[in-house]
């Protein structure tokens, strides 16, 4: 940094000043206007040699006003002298409110840039912080229209969100080139005669954007942070030349608390437990225990802390903390918020376990409750510097589910949650809502997550945190996260711990509650968490490569694809439709486009063609049908019709993936439940469902099925999913989002 900048940033203000960035871009190497300041009361010559003659514009330098022409604080002048800036002075401090005289520190004399206004020739370049995710960089339409013109367009065609740290190069270039904007500047809208080429644009973008993270990091270096920084317009005069710019200052973002993460990793796998709360009558504590012990965690492992009895269920009692052998891997809480505080100084202080899980809510959502929080706090901070200290799960948890450890604890009888024991493992579900969570379980019950976390208010233990315990566990495929609310900068550094599970392949779906300001208030009622700015959030999970569900409906089918997909090979994106019905063809090729995906539908190959004429001419319904893709086999198609097609078009080279639709209806497959045919039966041997089975296991090409159909033929549904099959029951729902998840895994941002 200058002396000059140096000097700014001591002050004890909230913005840096117009000329004061400017002088910072111009160090840089950037184009700036001619300017000149002159103090309050001072002499005018220096601004009038410096730029007499000129064209220039009077702007009123104060950090009271930010915005300058909303109370006539700037002026234009087409050609400067002496007099004219004299009076053009004192006419506008004769204008501004007397609240504001006293702070205004003088005026900003700058050249008035050759322009020609409209779209493509001014831009918006800003830096803001967030709190869950920090500096986010906003690049799009400048001038007064750009909140009209991105709330009227898809996203990421007005403006563009970037990230500093989790947008990386190649996806930054891919964003800022597609936009609207990107391409209205380098000519390529119909009719728009660009002002340059995409490759001198995106150069001369990248030094801007260098440059407001250049005067990010001076901020940060004098012990402040950047808030707010806005340039609106750099306009288009030969190059790219600011014409206003903003910064806003606020104190620096305190420090993060050392987390020790290897005590997390315990919790996930504990070979010792112990339970405060457990009663000889039932509690909550005690249906938690039994629901343990139900599920095969060993009882010798298990210790109560109670004083008046000496076992419960079997397990042995310990009058307190003190006294337990040695300290666990993790200890539940089920008592009241209000004793939280004092048992957890004791935890604290005698190092008795690594790990705490909090099932009890009330610390938070109520005054009464954030007081409880804020002790809470204090505590953890006490002991910050401990690299040994507790971590705390939770509070407000509806338990944790370790399926390697053979550690369940959610305080859900078995009767109303059956606990599936042969379904796919290789998931991991993290919810901030446990009731999010078990619902959810409930519809993916062809799945047995190896871990179902109920994370709680995050008072502790983070998102971030148990994502990166969880990496450990190489056997995990599939993390599907629901969010409504980050703790300070836990966006950020979420993102890139799932940027680096998707580089090693994994996938991480992710759902955020709270994105609209009903939703907030909910979120904040439910959780006492703050459910930050949604654009941001989507934007930039996007950019690391997560899927992001828009609704809880996708949050199942993409978690479901995952968990049915992953081992599938993804070349591309071209794509065979098939189906025994039109309507069902018809609403694959309307849907095989999106916001968010785009397949191609593939060019079947001379010799796919034969091979499904073939298969139809032995059926003797050639005639009915021509072979193209989509491809309608129609109702006469019988279950080898169907297999024999299938196989045909996955062995095409130029086919990527497949949306095989079987509307079940038709006589000619065998459809049905037992007892209402001898011959027409969902599970025969060589019929429909066995034989799909077959040829999904075989196959290293990805395929989803659909059957259109009701509750008449769940069981051919339930057959098919228990067989890994992914299936869907409308055909439009099953292109858009295997497409949305061919996307994600041919991610390479």
């Amino acid at each position: 940094m200058t002396a000059f900048l140096r000097a700014a940033l001591a002050e004890d203000r909230s913005v840096l000043l117009e000329h004061e960035l400017l002088e910072r871009f111009e160090e840089l190497g950037l184009m700036v206007p001619k300017h000149h300041v002159v103090e309050r009361g001072g002499d005018l010559e220096g601004a009038v040699a410096a730029l007499a003659g000129r064209a220039v514009v009077v702007k009123v330098v104060s950090p009271a006003i930010l915005h300058k022409t909303d109370v006539g604080g700037v002026a234009f002048l087409d050609k400067l002298d002496l007099r004219s800036l004299a009076a053009t002075i004192a006419r506008m401090e004769d204008a501004l409110p007397a609240d504001l005289v006293a702070g205004v520190c003088g005026w900003l004399v700058e050249e008035r840039v050759p322009y020609t206004p409209g779209l493509g020739r001014e831009l918006l370049l800003g830096l803001r912080n967030t709190p869950e995710f920090g500096p986010v960089i906003t690049v799009g339409f400048g001038g007064t229209a750009v909140e009209a013109l991105d709330e009227a367009m898809r996203p990421n065609q007005a403006t563009v969100l970037l990230h500093p740290a989790l947008t990386s190069a190649p996806e930054r270039r891919r964003k800022l080139a597609a936009s609207l904007f990107g391409r209205w500047i380098t000519g390529r809208v119909r009719g728009v005669r660009g002002v340059q080429d995409e490759e001198a644009w995106l150069a001369d973008l990248d030094r801007w954007i260098g440059a407001l993270e250049q005067v990010r990091r001076d901020v940060e270096a004098a012990g402040r942070r950047v808030e707010e920084l806005e340039l609106n317009p750099l306009v288009w005069s030969d190059g790219w030349v600011p014409v206003d710019a903003l910064l806003r200052l606020a104190p620096a973002a305190p420090a993060e608390r050392p987390f020790p993460i290897a005590n997390l990793v315990a919790a996930l796998h504990p070979t010792t437990v112990a339970m405060v709360g457990v009663s000889p009558k039932m509690n909550i504590g005690r249906i938690i225990l039994k629901v343990i012990l139900d599920n095969g965690y060993p009882l010798a492992n298990v210790t109560l802390v109670r004083d008046d009895v000496p076992e419960i269920d079997g397990v042995r009692c310990v009058t307190t903390l003190a006294d337990l052998p040695k300290p666990v891997d993790l200890l539940v809480l089920a008592i009241g918020a209000e004793g939280v505080p004092d048992v957890l100084q004791g935890v604290f202080e005698g190092h008795v376990a690594r790990s705490v899980l909090l099932i009890p809510g009330g610390m938070g959502e109520t005054e009464g409750g954030r007081g409880i929080a804020r002790r809470v706090d204090d505590l953890l901070d006490a002991h910050a510097a401990d690299p040994a200290r507790p971590v705390l799960i939770g509070n407000n948890s509806l338990g944790l589910v370790s399926r390697p450890a053979r550690f369940d604890s959610l305080f859900i009888p078995k009767e109303k949650l059956p606990r599936v024991q042969g379904g796919v493992s290789s998931v991991a579900l993290v919810s901030q809502s446990g009731a999010y969570m078990i619902t959810r379980l409930t519809k993916l019950d062809t799945l047995a997550p190896d871990y179902q976390l109920s994370i709680g208010n995050q008072i502790d233990a983070r998102f971030s945190h148990f994502v990166e315990a969880l990496a450990a566990d190489d056997h995990l495929t599939t993390l599907a996260l629901y969010i409504e609310g980050f703790q300070r900068g836990d966006g950020a550094r979420l993102g890139g711990q799932i940027a680096r599970l998707v580089r090693l392949g994994r996938d991480v779906i992710v759902y955020k509650g709270g994105r609209s300001r009903l939703g907030q208030a909910a979120t904040a009622g439910h959780t006492a968490s703050v459910a930050g700015d949604y654009r941001v959030f989507e934007e930039l999970m996007h950019d690391v490569g997560a899927f992001v569900a828009g609704t809880f409906t996708e949050f199942v089918e993409l978690t479901r694809l995952s968990s049915t997909l992953h081992a599938k090979t993804f070349a591309g994106r071209r794509a065979a439709l098939m189906s025994n019905a039109g309507y069902e063809t018809v609403g694959m090729a309307d849907n095989h486009r999106g916001a968010r995906h785009a397949l191609v539908p593939a060019t079947l190959a001379a010799d796919t063609v034969g091979r499904i004429r073939g298969v139809l001419e032995q059926a003797r319904i050639a005639s009915l049908i021509n072979v193209t893709n989509p491809l309608d086999i129609t109702p006469m198609a019988n279950d080898g019709v169907h297999l024999g097609c299938m196989e045909a078009l996955l062995a095409d080279p130029g086919v990527d993936l497949a949306v095989f639709g079987d509307v079940p209806l038709t006589p000619n497959v065998q459809t049905l439940p037992r007892g209402l045919s001898d011959r027409d039966v969902f599970d025969a041997p060589n019929g429909y469902g066995k034989r799909t089975i077959q040829l999904f296991q075989a196959s290293e090409k990805p395929f989803v099925v659909v059957i259109d159909a009701g509750r008449h033929y769940d069981d051919l549904v339930h057959l098919l999913e228990a067989g890994g099959v992914p299936v869907f029951r409308d055909a439009d729902r099953a292109t858009t989002i295997l497409g949305r998840y061919v996307e994600r895994k041919l991610f390479h941002g």
